[in-house]
């Protein structure tokens, strides 16, 4: 079977793409904050030691009462128990505010970044934190933190705070710890399939994070990715670890999971995040120290910004928090590559077909165009959403229609003539 110069160059380009997620490694770079995004470097961390000492079953209206802090039912969400407290800035020029949802369990956590938050002098912004009892049996975090963003938003239910419109949101949870694989802070990136949150937000927390010191942070499920020097494989081994990291970061984070709400903060257009707190650094001590110190940093970051975060909400990937390819360009083109061939070659089949001396198209051959030309705009509905399903199904459906369009080639006339 020979092919025609144009089946070669098709096929060549269909070839490229297939090695597209192979070369994926070669594009790893070191993440940077957008120079007009955020200046974390020009704060410094306040807090010299952290963690409130609470008695195991604690009340938290009891604790927060005990400590001189205001709070109020949170309406809508009553499966949850949810607790809200407004943290009024000194000045709040802008009406904005920043959104912790908070485990209740975290408490210990939370009441000392309330209190340094409630005594700075430098807070612009109203702090929000609503405290959910995820514990319970029947609390779904995820559908909580929805209605009560809704009651927020759209309803009114909770005008009376006067804190004003959210600039942007930190979900703070409990997480496995160390000793379950992970960091002592494990970043959780994605819920809604294609839907990552800021990529300027999480570039923030690693560079405060990194100014604080101490606690360990990762990306959850990639603990060890982060100790991979960013940049091109130099090495088969090297290439085999970043492509490991890379399928982690697919997984774990652009799939996202089903219970985060990410798509209730996109619609609303807030910048969200969330942060996975061992056990470790919320018992006190030195982890707990510096987890706060990353904390207020992160709130005095997201505080000084004169303007929301830029949406930079495109569908990057990382191999770690500060490596990545930070541009859809860089792995787009080889879903297009494997794309672009299951429709040119039928087309242009049927295009020769259609030009040759006394020819029409064969009803096989509008038939096998119409249906590539299908799985082209069904790949391109998956592409951001689920972008591995439309590279598959571009890779194997270019197969198919070469061995459908040279069976066919070979049974008729006409086209043993071209």
């Amino acid at each position: 079977m020979v092919l025609r110069r144009w089946e070669v160059l098709v096929t060549m380009v269909w070839l490229a793409g297939l090695a597209g997620p192979v070369a994926l490694p070669f594009f790893a770079e070191t993440v940077r904050l957008d120079e007009n995004a955020l200046l974390p470097h020009q704060s410094a961390p306040t807090f010299r030691t952290g963690g409130s000492k609470l008695r195991p079953g604690f009340n938290l209206r009891s604790v927060l009462r005990d400590h001189g802090l205001p709070f109020s039912p949170a309406a809508g969400v009553d499966a949850c128990d949810a607790t809200t407290t407004v943290v009024k800035a000194g000045s709040n020029p802008q009406q904005q505010s920043l959104l912790w949802f908070v485990d209740a369990t975290l408490l210990p956590l939370s009441l000392d970044l309330m209190l340094q938050l409630g005594g700075s002098k430098w807070l612009a912004r109203d702090a929000i934190f609503v405290h959910l009892n995820a514990s319970s049996a029947s609390c779904d975090p995820s559908h909580a933190a929805a209605e009560w963003l809704r009651g927020y938003h759209e309803t009114g239910e909770h005008a009376d705070s006067g804190a004003g419109n959210v600039a942007a949101a930190i979900i703070l949870s409990q997480g496995p710890g160390p000793e379950g694989g992970e960091a002592d802070l494990a970043v959780r990136l994605n819920g809604d399939a294609g839907l990552l949150p800021n990529l300027d937000l999480v570039t923030t927390l690693r560079i405060v994070h990194g100014n604080a010191g101490g606690a360990s942070i990762a990306l959850a499920g990639m603990a060890d990715c982060e100790t991979a020097m960013c940049g091109p494989p130099q090495s088969p081994r090297d290439l085999a670890r970043s492509t490991s990291c890379l399928w982690r970061f697919y997984q774990g984070h652009w799939m996202g999971r089903g219970d985060f709400p990410g798509g209730t903060f996109r619609s609303l257009a807030i910048d969200a995040l969330e942060l996975a707190v061992s056990p470790a650094a919320s018992r006190g001590g030195r982890v707990t120290a510096h987890t706060l110190r990353s904390l207020e940093l992160l709130s005095r970051s997201l505080n000084n910004v004169e303007e929301k975060l830029h949406h930079s909400t495109y569908a990057y990937l990382l191999f770690s928090l500060g490596c990545g390819a930070s541009s859809p360009l860089a792995w787009i083109w080889c879903v297009v590559a494997t794309a672009a061939p299951v429709a040119l070659l039928p087309l242009l089949a049927l295009w020769r077909e259609s030009r040759s001396k006394g020819g029409s198209p064969s009803a096989g051959r509008v038939g096998l165009a119409m249906a590539s030309v299908a799985v082209v705009c069904l790949a391109c509905l998956y592409l951001f959403r689920d972008p591995l399903r439309a590279y598959t199904l571009c890779a194997l459906a270019y197969p198919t229609a070469m061995l459908y369009h040279r069976i066919s080639a070979a049974g008729g006339p006409k086209a043993r003539q071209d």
